[in-house]
């Protein structure tokens, strides 16, 4: 038990030494990326909770206050940490096999080939279900994401015709621009009433017809400058804070002198004394008793502030 005391001990030591260490910077760096490395899997986490939890890390558990250093480890942990994640993503992207999507009524509705180019031509291809009555008719949806910029939602539906001789195979041909897109099927029953009823498969990730380089530029920008914004709101609260901090012992300064003055101050005029038993301005007298109150008075506030500085 007291070996595992000394430990935490020794521990705390080192960890109050790290801002005054010439490897500070780095290692602010490696704490707070060790630490969000979880987020690779979840993207999303990372435009407000990096630089919060970075922020933390820095300034809390390291206790490092210039804010210079906070501000070029922050600059560096959201670079890397933005690095890492557009890198994850794009291998993710074009390293998936293409989804398999269905309905109740929809089966097997595939995209072939997943990437390519403006050049590429896509096959979109899905089944009907076995003993589907009435009139239908079988649609593709794809959603164009954007590149570099917000994503747009855009969507564009396209009819799809069935494979001759096929029984409920359909299929569409396309060309798409380059860019990131989302594709899912649809399918509209006419009913015997005249009212139509509509089912949707999932909706999966793809066609992909940019180059790994556009999207990687397209995720690293964005989640670079969110990122960044972020935590230059943070360090402007810290740095806000520092300032009426000063400001209020700015204000504050040199108050106990001026209480001890007044302590030594005539009972008629107000005159400061100074030790004298005689009012250098009206002539009162002050007695021996009233002149050792105001000294003991005098040396009590002394001593206070003398312990305080200790």
């Amino acid at each position: 038990m007291e070996d595992r005391k000394k430990k935490l001990r020794d521990l705390k030591r080192r960890i109050k030494a790290v801002p005054d260490s010439r490897f500070a910077i780095l290692i602010y760096v490696g704490t707070a990326c060790l630490v969000s490395a979880w987020m690779l899997i979840s993207p999303c986490l990372m435009t407000l909770v990096l630089p919060v939890l970075s922020l933390l890390i820095i300034y809390k558990f390291y206790d490092e206050k210039n804010l210079k250093k906070i501000l070029v480890a922050g600059v560096i942990i959201v670079l890397v940490m933005a690095l890492l994640v557009s890198f994850y993503q794009v291998h993710l992207w074009y390293n998936k096999e293409p989804t398999v999507q269905e309905s109740e009524h929809l089966k097997n509705g595939t995209v072939n080939p997943l990437y390519g180019n403006a050049d590429t031509e896509f096959n979109f291809t899905v089944e009907i279900e076995d003993g589907l009555e009435g009139n239908y008719t079988v649609q593709l949806n794809i959603t164009h994401l954007g590149t570099i910029g917000p994503i747009q939602d855009e969507q564009k539906v396209y009819n799809m015709s069935e494979h001759r001789g096929s029984n409920g195979t359909y299929y569409k041909n396309l060309t798409l621009g380059e860019n990131l897109y989302n594709y899912s099927f649809s399918l509209k029953v006419n009913r015997s009433d005249g009212s139509p009823q509509w089912e949707e498969t999932q909706g999966s990730f793809g066609p992909l017809t940019i180059s790994k380089r556009i999207t990687f530029i397209s995720r690293f920008i964005p989640q670079t400058v969110s990122m960044f914004l972020v935590y230059v709101f943070g360090i402007s609260l810290l740095w806000w804070r520092k300032k009426m901090k000063r400001s209020r012992e700015e204000s504050t300064e040199g108050l106990d002198e001026k209480e001890e003055e007044l302590e030594d101050y005539c009972p008629e005029c107000g005159a400061l004394l100074e030790g004298e038993s005689v009012c250098p301005r009206c002539g009162e007298k002050i007695s021996e008793e009233e002149l050792e109150e105001m000294m003991d008075e005098e040396g009590k506030s002394s001593n206070s502030g003398e312990d305080t500085g200790e």
